[in-house]
Formats: structure tokens, sequence, C-alpha cells
């Protein structure tokens, strides 16, 4: 997911799928063009497994998730 949709913020998000049993061992990657070591701290703390950075290769993205499948 990206860490700034439109209606609702990533991290929000993340935080809810985290907090519902029926969802909360989903791994989250998200990704973002904020490159602030705080944004990659605060995706940590709501429970994001992985954090890209914009733009990157597709490849990444695959291995990212295929770490966590």
């Amino acid at each position: 997911m990206d860490v700034s949709l439109p209606d609702v913020r990533g991290f929000d998000l993340a935080r809810r799928i985290k907090d519902n049993p029926a969802t909360t061992k989903i791994p989250i990657v998200a990704c973002s063009g904020w490159t602030q070591s705080e944004v990659k701290v605060k995706a940590q703390e709501v429970g994001i497994v992985e954090f890209l950075i914009k733009p990157f290769a597709a490849t990444e993205l695959i291995e990212a998730v295929g770490r966590h499948a």
C-alpha cells in the first residue's frame, strides 16, 4: 500500500489491519516517495514489514512480497 492514500492515511489503514484479529497476520508492504527516517520508523510502529521508496523497480516489490509470503 502507499502511505499517502487519498481517503485514509496508509499508516492508519495499516494499524486497522493489524488491530483486527481476522487480518493481523497479513504482512503489509508499503511504499512512499517520503524518505525521512521518521516515516520508516512510523511504518515499523504500525506493523509494516517492508517499506519501499518510490520510484522502485517491480522486481523490488516482488522480492519484498516474496520475503513474507
